[in-house]
């Protein structure tokens, strides 16, 4: 969810992205966004990464989950 090159600095394989977003069609729209990209959008998208990551947490520990409920 957070390895998006194009928001963040330093991703993994964020050079293989750039190499081939260089050659497409999107460049530019690709630019636009990344260029416009604001480190509170960042914040936010960390702190949104991360609330994903405590719900999925929670609802793995329910004992009344999907798996639980219905394991046979």
């Amino acid at each position: 969810m957070l390895w998006k090159p194009w928001i963040f600095e330093n991703i993994e394989f964020a050079e293989i992205f750039w190499t081939y977003a260089k050659q497409s069609p999107m460049y530019d729209k690709i630019m636009q966004v990344k260029n416009s990209t604001t480190d509170e959008c960042r914040t936010n998208k960390l702190n949104g990464g991360q609330a994903l990551l405590d719900m999925c947490t929670v609802e793995a520990r329910d004992p009344n989950n999907y798996k639980n409920k219905f394991k046979s």
